[in-house]
């Protein structure tokens, strides 16, 4: 019965008939099946995305204090509620909670957030060294205060010069479209590493990011070249689009780059573009 009553709910919140999810609740914490804890934070989810916060933050309570497993989670929902709906007071002193109580610097990066957008003064400036080297956060910090990446170089300029002249000639004559196809020709014939390293420099440089990826895949990855694997690529479109949306720019441009490889024609078999 335990087993068909989670099964029961969790099927009226895939369904997202939600009332009817609501009225199961009760006998779902009657039941006292592990894995309610993990049901009640995707339904308190849902209800935050459909603008009732304040049924969502009582929800991620109920969970924190009765379900130790999912207490952390829980916890992280709630600095993030927060945080998404500006309390940022509320997100600072959750995040602060979280990072005294579990480490990483994962909370330590929101609370400073939260805490920039309160008082910019009191934010600290957090270094990748102090974030923690080659870590998301860390990375995400320096990326946001124009800092070098933690423990990564760049391969000098003088490795990546081209010894071809026509796909420099076309470009420098503004024929941008048939200097990219030549340097995907030479890409194609190559299999030398410092050739194809200057081929996806190049092609970077004309605004292939696609090919640059792809010819950069090619290589063994090492720091020397992580800005060919990860290309900060279309920023501008990506800054407006993730102001106009309130979303994460930087989140926006690992998705297209792991979706589509920055490919602008690319379509899924479902018709996203």
């Amino acid at each position: 019965m335990t087993g068909n009553t989670y099964w029961h709910a969790r099927s009226l919140l895939r369904a997202n008939n939600l009332d009817a999810f609501e009225t199961r609740i009760p006998t779902l914490l009657k039941s006292r099946e592990g894995r309610t804890g993990s049901l009640l934070l995707a339904y308190a989810s849902k209800i935050r995305r459909a603008g009732d916060l304040e049924t969502a933050l009582k929800t991620y309570r109920r969970v924190a204090g009765g379900y130790p497993s999912e207490k952390e989670e829980a916890l992280w929902l709630t600095g993030w509620s927060y945080y998404r709906s500006q309390d940022f007071s509320q997100a600072s002193e959750t995040f602060a909670k979280l990072h005294a109580q579990y480490g990483g610097v994962k909370y330590r990066y929101w609370k400073n957030r939260s805490v920039e957008k309160l008082k910019p003064s009191e934010a600290v400036h957090l270094s990748g060294a102090s974030m923690g080297t080659r870590d998301f956060y860390g990375y995400l910090a320096a990326v946001r205060q124009g800092l070098p990446l933690p423990g990564a170089v760049s391969s000098p300029p003088s490795e990546r010069i081209l010894k071809a002249d026509r796909p420099r000639l076309l470009a420098a004559l503004g024929f941008r479209k048939e200097a990219a196809q030549e340097l995907k020709y030479l890409a194609d014939k190559s299999s030398t590493p410092s050739v194809l390293v200057a081929l996806s420099e190049h092609m970077k440089q004309a605004g292939d990011f696609r090919n640059a990826v792809r010819t950069a895949l090619r290589v063994p990855y090492s720091q020397a070249i992580h800005d060919l694997y990860y290309p900060v690529a279309y920023w501008s479109e990506i800054e407006n689009a993730s102001k106009g949306n309130e979303g994460d720019a930087y989140l926006l441009l690992a998705i297209m780059r792991e979706e589509s490889r920055y490919d602008t024609d690319a379509r899924s078999i479902a018709g996203a573009l």
